[in-house]
């Protein structure tokens, strides 16, 4: 099977929110064969899959970002932003890469080079320049000034990178997802607070509670008033125990809600 055709069916299982996994161990298999094949368009899609449907391969992840470290020239706009959005997404900070994709952007904020369908580009597909550009300060004194929607995130621990191993965690993901279930049906007929932290941390699945927030959310729905304000101070709890991020938090009301039963 040809790259766009992997990278097509992915997108079609991402855009539909499908979580196959032999499906997507198959097509990460093959994906990561046929890497140096995949054009812009076809890596960027097939980041923004994996991102989307959080699946988790540390292989397919790390080839994704080497080659789009090579074809990064390469990237349109769309491109530039899957790319980025992909592992922000999975939380993984391969520094060379966004570092290239920034200095891209910056590029082309700078007028220094084209982004886009209409960019010009030679016969190996690399985009032409058509001589050197003013500085920046130059033609454009007014980004002098630094936005005031720009703002520094302070990080209080090392951000994952693609050469870090994958997060050990004790149960594999389906597993994890069938006990959540249960600690979920047990929590909304108890409500307690504290023996639900303790059995999350026992299940020894930090990099999963994404997922948990999203049941605890999907299963709340079913319940009556009284018991569904319950998931609040749960939540609130487990973010306060260091067992729930921000960021998993966030990614747990994204995630779908249509499925309303455990």
């Amino acid at each position: 099977m040809n790259p766009q055709a992997l990278a097509n069916i992915a997108w079609a299982w991402a855009r539909l929110v499908l979580m196959k996994p032999a499906l997507l161990e198959a097509i990460a298999c093959e994906a990561a064969l046929k890497m140096a094949e995949f054009q812009s368009q076809n890596l960027s899609n097939l980041a923004w899959s994996v991102a989307t449907l959080e699946y988790r391969s540390p292989a397919l992840i790390q080839a994704i970002a080497a080659e789009a470290r090579r074809k990064v020239e390469l990237l349109q706009c769309q491109d530039l932003a899957n790319s980025a959005w992909c592992f922000a997404r999975l939380a993984v900070h391969d520094e060379a890469l966004l570092g290239a994709i920034g200095a891209r952007v910056m590029a082309t904020i700078a007028g220094l080079d084209e982004l886009g369908p209409d960019a010009q580009r030679d016969d190996g597909g690399m985009e032409r320049r058509q001589g050197p550009a003013q500085p920046l300060d130059e033609a454009h004194p007014e980004r002098r000034q630094i936005s005031p929607n720009c703002r520094l995130v302070d990080c209080k621990v090392p951000s994952p990178t693609c050469a870090d191993p994958p997060d050990d965690t004790r149960l594999e993901f389906k597993d994890f997802k069938r006990e959540a279930r249960t600690l979920a049906e047990e929590f909304f007929c108890s409500q307690d607070v504290e023996g639900m932290v303790a059995s999350v941390k026992g299940l020894g699945c930090l990099p999963f509670h994404d997922e948990l927030a999203a049941l605890l959310l999907r299963a709340s729905l079913d319940q009556k008033d009284a018991t569904r304000q319950s998931v609040i101070p749960l939540l609130l709890t487990l973010h306060e125990n260091e067992l729930l991020s921000t960021a998993q938090l966030a990614r747990g009301f994204e995630k779908p809600l249509g499925k309303r039963s455990l």
